[in-house]
Order: structure tokens, then C-alpha cells, then sequence
């Protein structure tokens, strides 16, 4: 138990048969040995079967004292040579994180080239090896503990504080406890995944590709077998660059086709479906690019229990998803110090700032940098109820979209305060509006559509209307998900598909604004960007701007026009811990409309600098 299931170097993998590295083994501050006594417990035993009946009912608690006593007197008896220097004890009552652990470690242990490693059971012992040589196991509470402590009748030397990792002197009485606004993230065994996850090759993939790129599975939750997928992009002078994470919102849209394979990723499908072309405007150029597809669900990512779906929402996405970033610098620990951002887009507005808050708040209560968080970018992000509708009917008129008796009505009818219920008059004018603006893309009010007739498709570095479509295909051919090491449990209910409208339909929790977490991030000191493609009509430029204004901060430099090759590459406003881009001639998907200019502020956001004016 305390070697295989507590303290010891290694634990055992559900299947009973691996082992993994244990990150706080306790051999990294000791040389600990471990005893299975009296005989008859574990592999221990005795030729005399009556002697197993000589220490019944003995726990830890007696055994520690009991022996420590012993070593002092044999010490006061004994020639110097012989004395056991004991400077201390420390009882322990054990507990296990994953309430299966010692089925894993029965399993283990009685594999015959398990003991046969040990130098275990030689005498061929008539039962299996068993975790606890008894038919009840005591629980001993906090309460027992003090309750012992007080018969004592010590004197107090040091009032009752919390500890840290500080050693004290004489009896101390620990409890390992958890702050209230902290959870303990689950961390599962990495050892060797990442070579695991190393691609080697894309099908389809272009010649001359000069950095590496992973993907494959981290598992968040062991006990419902909840597993994000990511896909991982290196930059080609990776150990230079900063690690960041992109995020797609929805909810339920998937970041690495949607993300990596339309708008940032070092490749687009061309329109065979079966091919890619090198995106010379990838991200990757500029850091290290993670790609996450969460919440489980979404893109490749699964349950093995399907009521998880029904249980999505942005609390349990922002805890999957820093439980994922613990468990993944495990596997790559060489990016644990680098420096950090999260990007994304949409719904992603909630995302990114509820994941950097988490962050956040799990580095200030254990008291170290766990994630090395230095900033956020969020684009065309839907932040606020309030001002995403009325930012969307203003857009709408000033895009001549829709006439002005609707633009009036909506104006006089409708009250998009999130107290205020929509009456039945606004909803009757936003369903004109929605019909005036006909049938054009509102992700790009002047991007052409995808239709049956489209039949040369475009260079990759100009958008492609149907390249969902392509992607979609390339995704679900089997031997593209085998190198991605993707849907490996075939549990996906169905093909891959770019948005889980599902996920989105059962959305548990989503706050009606993530204003105020923005404005703890801005307070926090990480640099905080706000980027808008300005002819995106679902999340449009005009919602951002309102929302930024009911933040309330200040203008540090003012409104001017940045430049990108001579030409106006968009617009910037420098705030009091703020900073608001737009990218002119884009879209919703910003680097997929404009990627000479997305790869530009991208670039300016990680230096820490406003786009250039010239």
C-alpha cells in the first residue's frame, strides 16, 4: 500500500500490468524503505502458521511508537556500533486518490514476473498476495487524531496555523488539507506518451516540412474516462518560442479543424480532401501552438461515460481544461517554465478569460507559477449578452442590412439588459432582421458562399468557402485519424464533424457576462488584447467596442490606423491594461480572411507591442 498506492516511486496504471513515475515520491527528499510486517502481511510470512495469530489487531499507529520506544531502549543497551540513530516519527493515515488503485495494484502484484523481479514469494506461498492481511479497515478521522493529542496534556508551543512545506520541531499535529477555492487536479502517468504522440507524417502532407508536430489523447477525468484530444505544432526554433494554446468556441466547435486546419495551423486540405498545402502565415511561426478540443465531445475528444455531454458547461470546461494543461506540460516538461498565452475566438470569449482566472487562482493558492500564464488575446468574442445583441442590430443597419423601420423597431421594442426579458414585439423584429440581411455568409458579410456550382477552388492564402467541407472529409479518412492518433477507442457516436450542436444545446452554465473576469485579468498585471475582424456580422465589431466601453478604463494611446506592407492592416486603441485590435477585410474566423495581417497583431500581441503606424 504505502509504496505502490502513497509515496513510493511508482504507481500502478489501470491496466495492472505498467507502472508510472509518481511526480511526489517521497525518495526525492529520502532514501525510504518499506517493511510488510508482522509476518503474514503482503509477501511477508512465517514455517509457523500459529505465529500470524501473535499480532492481531496491530495498526500503524501502534507500530510506529511501539518501535521507536524499542530503538531508544535497545540504544540505552546496545554497543555504539549497533544504535539505530532515530531522529523522529510521523504516523500517517493513508488515503487513495483513484478508488480503484489497489485493484491495479493487486493485479500487478501477483504477476509471477512481477514477484519473480522482487525476489518475492520464493517459498510459494498458498494464497495470493493480498493489499491488507484483515476483514475491516479503520478509519481513523482528524477528530481521533486530536482527541489522542489532547490526552497528552502537552503544553503549546506554537498556536495553530496553517502549514506550508516547513518543517517543525517537536510533536506536530498536520492535517493535509485544501484551500476552499482550490481543487486537487488529477495527474496521471505521462512517461513515454510523448514520444507516443510524435507525428511523423500527415497523409498528404507537403515535402520539406521543418518542425515537429504531436497529437494524441490526456486523459482529465480517470473515473468517468473523459479524454481531450489536442494537436500540438512546434514552431521551427521551438526551445526560443512561447508555448500558447488555441481555443474555438461554439460551444462544441472543434479547435483543431476549425483553428488549426481553416484559420492558423501549419497546413490547409485542399479541395480534393485528401491533400494539404503549407499555410505560410501558421502561427507557428511566431510560438508553439496547442491546439485543444474541449470540452469532451467536441472533435475527437470523448467520454466513456456519455451522461458527461449532458453535464457541459463552462465550469466544468475551464476545470477540464487546466486539468489538461497540468497533466500536458507533464508529458512536455520542457515548455512547464515557458512563457504562456491563450488565444481564441467566439464563445471562446468565455473560455480564455474563466481558463487564465483558473490559472490564476491554483498559482496564488499553491503558492508556485504551475502554469506560467502571461496573457490573453480573444477575438470576435462574445463576452456580454447585453451588448452582443445590440452591437449585432447596430452592425446590421450600419451595414445597410437591414431598412431602417427594422433598425427602429428593434431600437424601441427590444431591451437586451440581461434583466429584461424580450418581449414578443423585439422577437418578431430580430426574425425580420435576420431575413432582411438575405442569404449571405454572417461570418463575412462580402465573402462569397459555398454552392454547388463553385468549381476552381482558390489559392490556399485566399479563403475558400467550402474548406469546411474539405476538412471534414480529410478528417475522416482512417488512416489521417491513425497518424493523428485520433478516435482510438472508436467510441465517437459518429463521424467527425467540425461543431457538436449537441454540446451546445445542453449547455449547463454560461454567465451572462465574463466582464468582470476580464477585469480581474486586466488588474492581474498579464497582458490582456481584444481583436476584431471588422465584417463579421454573428460577433461583430461594434458588440466588442460596447463592451469594452462598459469596462470603464481609461485611453492610453488613442484610436490610430496600424500598418501591415503599406497598407492599412486595421485599427488599435491602447487601454489601461487593454489592448483593442481590429483587422481590417476579416471575418469571424480572422486568420482564415486575412492572414498576412492575423500572423502580424499575433506577432505584436507576443512582443508585447502596439502594430506598428507605419
Amino acid at each position: 500500500m504505502g509504496a505502490m498506492t502513497e509515496i513510493g516511486p511508482f504507481g500502478v496504471n489501470p491496466d495492472g500490468k505498467m507502472l508510472y513515475t509518481r511526480t511526489h515520491a517521497w525518495n526525492k527528499v529520502a532514501n525510504i524503505l518499506f517493511v510488510e510486517s508482522p509476518a503474514g502481511v503482503g509477501f511477508s510470512y512465517s514455517n509457523t502458521t500459529s505465529d500470524y495469530k501473535v499480532t492481531a489487531d496491530k495498526r500503524t499507529g501502534f507500530y510506529i511508537p511501539e518501535l521507536a520506544d524499542t530503538i531508544i531502549k535497545r540504544n540505552k543497551e546496545a554497543d555504539p556500533i549497533l544504535m539505530i540513530q532515530l531522529k523522529g516519527i510521523m504516523p500517517k493515515c493513508p488515503g487513495d486518490y483513484d478508488p480503484c488503485e489497489s485493484d491495479y495494484v493487486n493485479a500487478y502484484l501477483n504477476l509471477p514476473q512481477v514477484q519473480e523481479a522482487l525476489h518475492a514469494n520464493r517459498t510459494k506461498l498458498p494464497y495470493t498476495w493480498q493489499l491488507c492481511s484483515s476483514d475491516v479497515d479503520a478509519v481513523v478521522p482528524v477528530t481521533s487524531t486530536r482527541y489522542s493529542i489532547d490526552a497528552l496534556k502537552l503544553k503549546v508551543i506554537k498556536p495553530w496555523h496553517p502549514w506550508t512545506d516547513d518543517g517543525e520541531q517537536e510533536v506536530n499535529y498536520v492535517t493535509e488539507s485544501t484551500a476552499t477555492e482550490y481543487s486537487p487536479v488529477y495527474v496521471g502517468p505521462q512517461d513515454g506518451l510523448k514520444a507516443a504522440d510524435k507525428i511523423l507524417s500527415l497523409p498528404g502532407q507537403p515535402n520539406g516540412i521543418n518542425f515537429d508536430q504531436y497529437s494524441g489523447y490526456v486523459r482529465v477525468d480517470p473515473n468517468a474516462g473523459r479524454a481531450l484530444f489536442y494537436y500540438f505544432a512546434e514552431s521551427q526554433n521551438s526551445s526560443s518560442k512561447p508555448l500558447v494554446l488555441w481555443l474555438n468556441g461554439g460551444p462544441g466547435c472543434s479547435s483543431f479543424g476549425n483553428g488549426a486546419m481553416m484559420e492558423l495551423g501549419p497546413f490547409r486540405v485542399n479541395s480534393d480532401g485528401l491533400t494539404l498545402s503549407e499555410n505560410k502565415y501558421a502561427w507557428n511561426n511566431a510560438a508553439n501552438i496547442l491546439f485543444l478540443e474541449s470540452p469532451a465531445g467536441v472533435g475527437f475528444s470523448y467520454s466513456n461515460t456519455t451522461s458527461d455531454y449532458d453535464k457541459s458547461g463552462d465550469a466544468r470546461t475551464a476545470a477540464d481544461s487546466y486539468t489538461f494543461l497540468v497533466n500536458w506540460l507533464e508529458r512536455f516538461p520542457e515548455y512547464k517554465t515557458r512563457d504562456f498565452f491563450i488565444t481564441g475566438e467566439s464563445y471562446a470569449g468565455h473560455y480564455v478569460p474563466q481558463l487564465a482566472q483558473l490559472i490564476l487562482q491554483n498559482n496564488k493558492v499553491t503558492n508556485q507559477t504551475v502554469i506560467n500564464l502571461q496573457g490573453i488575446a480573444i477575438g470576435n468574442a462574445y463576452v456580454d449578452y447585453e451588448t452582443e445583441y445590440t452591437g449585432v442590430s447596430d452592425f446590421f443597419w450600419t451595414h445597410a442590412l437591414i431598412s431602417d423601420e427594422i433598425y427602429e423597431g428593434i431600437v424601441a421594442n427590444c431591451n437586451f439588459s440581461s434583466d429584461a426579458n424580450i418581449s414578443l414585439t423585439c422577437q418578431d423584429y430580430l426574425a425580420q432582421a435576420g431575413a432582411a440581411g438575405g442569404n449571405i455568409y454572417p461570418y463575412n458579410i462580402y465573402a462569397p458562399l459555398c454552392l454547388p456550382s463553385s468549381s476552381n477552388a482558390p489559392p490556399v492564402s485566399i479563403f475558400d468557402p467550402c474548406t469546411e467541407n474539405y476538412i471534414a472529409v480529410y478528417l475522416n479518412i482512417p488512416q489521417v485519424q491513425k497518424s493523428l492518433h485520433a478516435n482510438v477507442t472508436g467510441l465517437l457516436p459518429g463521424p467527425w464533424q467540425s461543431c457538436n450542436d449537441y454540446i451546445g444545446s445542453v449547455w449547463n452554465d454560461q454567465p451572462l457576462t465574463v466582464l468582470p473576469i476580464i477585469q480581474e485579468l486586466m488588474a492581474s498585471g498579464i497582458s490582456v488584447w481584444i481583436y476584431s475582424g471588422d465584417t463579421d456580422s454573428v460577433v461583430p465589431v461594434t458588440t466588442t467596442k460596447y463592451g469594452i466601453d462598459k469596462l470603464q478604463t481609461s485611453v492610453k494611446t488613442k484610436w490610430y490606423p496600424w500598418y501591415l506592407q503599406g497598407e492599412v492592416g486595421g485599427y488599435v486603441v491602447g487601454y489601461e491594461n487593454l489592448t483593442f485590435v481590429t483587422i481590417r477585410g476579416a471575418g469571424h474566423f480572422v486568420p482564415s480572411y486575412q492572414p498576412a495581417r492575423a500572423l502580424a497583431f499575433f506577432s505584436s500581441f507576443l512582443d508585447g507591442i502596439l502594430p506598428p503606424t507605419n
